[in-house]
């Protein structure tokens, strides 16, 4: 039985939101009203994604949901996994994972010597993308990119053991993945 946990939190206590990408299911809830749900915070997103949302393939969900916030949004140029990467704020590293959209990030969350990766939507069908990660989902806009990816961040995942937690991994979606045959295994923390 999944309970519900109330943190106390309030939307004027939050002063960052990151954006994996710019897809509705990950923005959705930025504005109510044409009003920013989160009044003090800053919205941090790949410049590519920006601007292939704003400029090159317009969505206007994606416009209105950044409108209020367009004074404090933060772009950045995630690094590659495996190579010198730099954190954005203090304990939040992005790391390019291009394909499923042309700027999709994940983040390397870094907390007194434990990290997470939040993997947005780097995989959609965990139970066939863990062991076969060149099947893409037709959510990704360039399939053979996000394939590409897929391994490369699940391989960096694997070889520095680092925990993934993602959107579209069965609850709690928090794990370890190892390398196994071609492809990987995911095994749930609990």
């Amino acid at each position: 039985m999944n309970k519900i946990i109330t943190l106390g939190v309030q939307p004027e206590d939050v002063h960052a939101v990151f954006i994996t990408h710019l897809h509705g299911d990950h923005f959705g809830s930025l504005q109510r009203d044409g009003q920013a749900v989160f009044p003090q915070a800053r919205i941090y997103l790949s410049s590519r994604e920006l601007e292939h949302f704003t400029v090159t393939s317009p969505n206007q969900g994606a416009i209105n949901a950044l409108a209020p916030y367009e004074a404090r949004i933060v772009t950045f140029e995630p690094g590659l996994a495996g190579t010198t990467l730099s954190e954005i704020i203090p304990g939040i590293t992005p790391i390019a994972a291009y394909g499923h959209t042309p700027g999709h990030t994940v983040y390397l969350v870094s907390n007194g010597g434990a990290n997470l990766l939040i993997i947005g939507d780097l995989l959609h069908v965990a139970l066939v993308q863990f062991p076969v990660p060149g099947i893409s989902a037709t959510f990704d806009i360039d399939p053979a990119a996000a394939a590409v990816t897929r391994r490369q961040i699940l391989d960096f995942a694997a070889a520095n053991r680092i925990p993934v937690g993602g959107m579209h991994i069965v609850y709690p979606g928090i794990g370890n993945v190892s390398v196994q045959g071609e492809g990987f295994t995911f095994t749930l923390v609990y």
